[in-house]
């Protein structure tokens, strides 16, 4: 029974998977313009934020418009064929070739401005490369090209790029508002995702502002605390990816009431030496959760964070404290309330 079936089954997972892939080639276009559009439009407004709303209405308004007209060509022609058959139905075979050159000149394009935006966005995050600025476009130009020549394959290539895209703007919970939930924040902020961050302090929830969070939230104190502050989030049904920073066995718990089903926590904050925690299996197993562990202290990250520190990329003056003593190191880590100071020698 399974072998007859079987040859089935593999053709309709081929077949879901083509049109994932095609569905997901199709929204590049508009994704990759919804990427760089309000960029773009503030950049020939002069960044004048009073008239950006009035200049998307009128965005919105052609995109209605054009919609009208592909309404009423699907209607008239529903087995395809778009304006090209349209126009020569109506005038001519000749004509045809209009709305086909003018298909290609926008394809070309989306392609040039999309790989600029996004040479423009690599040297926002890395201002090194702003000299190769040209360069840098040409060459996405090129990596595009050279993933159209698999043919249909390529509408894989596009889709995942796609996906990624999407995936950057997940929306990412940090629990903590501490120092390493203050860098957490702002180093989420720069690759783009949308951080909102949850403690019990106000002062630390406005410092997460400054840091790149998208909002502060009081932080949870327990289960009905984490449903509140879960449906309090965007959406209402948990954070795509949910940070612990905050080393403590109920935190750790908290964090997987409050990611959303298929989502990732990830246990970053470590709990006391011989600590232990129970979590709930319905979310971890019904919900099909991701629950990882992190271990922040290996020389790399510790390089990594020194250069971080170094080039300023963040406010990092807020976090650090007054300069102390070798005298009075030891009465700062028995408080044990994390505080940062600069020891003098």
């Amino acid at each position: 029974m399974t072998a007859l079936a079987a040859p089935g089954a593999r053709q309709r997972i081929r077949h879901a998977n083509l049109f994932v892939a095609f569905a997901f080639t199709i929204m590049a276009d508009p994704v990759s313009s919804v990427a760089y559009a309000v960029e773009a439009a503030l950049g020939a407004l002069d960044g004048e934020l009073s008239s950006l709303v009035p200049t998307m209405a009128c965005v919105i308004g052609v995109i209605a418009l054009v919609a009208a007209g592909y309404h009423g060509l699907i209607a008239r022609f529903p087995n395809g064929g778009g304006g090209a058959e349209g126009l020569a139905a109506a005038f001519g075979e000749g004509w045809a070739f209009l709305p086909l050159g003018a298909l290609l000149v926008d394809f070309t394009l989306t392609i040039a401005v999309s790989c600029a935006a996004a040479g423009s966005a690599l040297i926002a995050y890395i201002p090194e490369l702003a000299p190769v600025r040209v360069p840098l476009a040409a060459g996405l130009v090129l990596l595009v090209a050279a993933a159209t020549v698999p043919g249909h394959r390529a509408r894989v290539v596009f889709a995942t790029a796609t996906l990624a895209f999407v995936a950057t703007a997940g929306l990412v919970l940090v629990l903590g508002g501490g120092v390493q939930g203050q860098v957490l924040t702002g180093l989420l902020a720069r690759r783009g995702c949308r951080v909102h961050l949850a403690d019990p302090h106000a002062g630390r929830r406005e410092r997460a502002l400054r840091f790149g969070a998208e909002r502060a939230h009081d932080a949870p104190r327990d289960e009905a605390g984490a449903a509140t502050l879960r449906e309090a989030l965007p959406g209402g049904a948990g954070a795509d990816l949910v940070v612990e920073a905050v080393g403590r066995p109920l935190t750790w718990r908290l964090a997987a009431a409050l990611a959303r089903p298929g989502g990732e926590v990830l246990l970053h904050g470590g709990c006391p030496a011989g600590s232990e925690v129970t979590l709930p299996t319905g979310p971890l197993h019904y919900e099909e959760l991701t629950l990882r562990g992190s271990y922040h202290h290996t020389p790399e990250t510790v390089r990594a964070a020194l250069d971080l520190i170094a080039a300023e990329a963040l406010p990092f003056a807020e976090l650090r404290g007054a300069p102390v003593g070798l005298a009075e190191v030891p009465a700062l880590l028995a408080a044990g309330r994390g505080d940062k100071h600069p020891v003098r020698p």
